[in-house]
């Protein structure tokens, strides 16, 4: 089963999961969504944004406006990452 990076958060009146990304992922718009809702089933009922950095550091962000907004404003290192396998 493949295993990713993600973080669950309740900060400043928001309660989502961010999941770490291949930079890659982002340059195809179909794989992007439905990675996303793969990703979706690992937090069912709470919202999940995409987040990648490639090798020049350049921040990618897919997901809702407001989680979006919040995560460019914090440093993603900062977030409680754990290991997850998808279909678990």
């Amino acid at each position: 089963m493949p295993k990713l990076q993600a973080a669950r958060v309740t900060q400043c009146g928001l309660d989502f999961a961010v999941v770490l990304v291949d930079p890659k992922l982002f340059m195809n718009k179909n794989d992007l969504e439905a990675f996303a809702e793969q990703a979706q089933s690992l937090f069912p009922g709470v919202p999940v944004a995409l987040l990648s950095y490639d090798d020049l550091k350049v921040t990618r962000y897919h997901g809702p406006d407001e989680v979006v907004a919040f995560l460019k404003q914090i440093r993603a290192v900062s977030l409680p990452w754990v290991e997850y396998s998808l279909g678990e």
